[in-house]
């Protein structure tokens, strides 16, 4: 996992050429209705606003076809975190979604607006949940081809 600032985000292009490739997208997307956009390589963004939910409405997931690169544009949410080898399956890998569902206990970070995280493979992640209040929120989240 990486998380970081969306101003810090031409260090990881080193590590992950293509996150260049999206830092103009970034800029560009505050005026994009929600949905789902095609990029290049495969790749693709889902544009997502809502209101988070309690974390113990949350499930654990994970993926192995791409890479998950969220970034909160506005308003905030809070993650939880745990790699994969500590939590326990309950859903079974689907291909057509690529995700994995997991339960268990993990960290929980505050994600703000200008805030990114990169989730891999062994990244179990909970996403768009609250320990505390409900907080609207507008992402994205660009799926890197692998």
């Amino acid at each position: 996992m990486i998380y970081d600032y969306v101003k810090n985000l031409d260090v990881y292009a080193a590590l992950l050429p293509r996150l260049a490739n999206y830092k103009n997208f970034l800029a560009d997307s505050k005026e994009l209705a929600v949905g789902r956009y095609e990029l290049p390589d495969g790749d693709f963004v889902l544009i997502q606003e809502g209101t988070t939910k309690p974390v113990s409405e949350g499930k654990f997931e994970a993926h192995e076809k791409f890479l998950d690169l969220q970034v909160v544009v506005a308003g905030q949410e809070q993650i939880k975190w745990q790699n994969v080898a500590l939590l326990s399956e309950t859903a079974a890998y689907d291909p057509a979604t690529d995700k994995v569902n997991f339960s268990g206990e993990g960290d929980v970070l505050s994600i703000t607006e200008g805030m990114f995280y990169i989730m891999f493979p062994q990244d179990g992640h909970m996403a768009c949940v609250h320990l505390d209040a409900p907080s609207p929120y507008r992402k994205l989240v660009i799926k890197i081809k692998l």
